[in-house]
């Protein structure tokens, strides 16, 4: 199970981890994520460890997958996470921040 946790969070920290720079002046990132995402737990699962790692909050905004898709190529949050492989492949090719995780 331990293993399980590590591979799944991993890339997710990875993810986190890409928006630092964006947090740096204001302490704290904006994430949105699929409503079944925010149900799952995995939020508040990995999030207080991140932060106490960092120092930097993290603001969870749980939308449809289009709704996600939409603020993501908008630049209006910093990490988004959605389990739609075309659609968000698209986001990091054509979005503001132009990078994959």
């Amino acid at each position: 199970m331990v293993i399980a946790q590590s591979v799944l969070t991993t890339p997710i920290a990875a993810a986190l981890l890409a928006a630092l720079p964006a947090a740096a002046q204001r302490r704290f990132i904006t994430v949105a994520g699929t409503t079944s995402t925010g149900q799952s737990g995995l939020f508040g699962h990995i999030l207080p460890t991140f932060t106490a790692k960092t120092g930097i909050a993290v603001r969870v905004v749980a939308l449809g997958t289009g709704r996600t898709l939409d603020v993501g190529r908008r630049g209006d949050v910093d990490v988004v996470f959605v389990h739609a492989p075309k659609g968000g492949g698209e986001v990091c090719r054509r979005g503001p921040r132009r990078a994959a995780v």
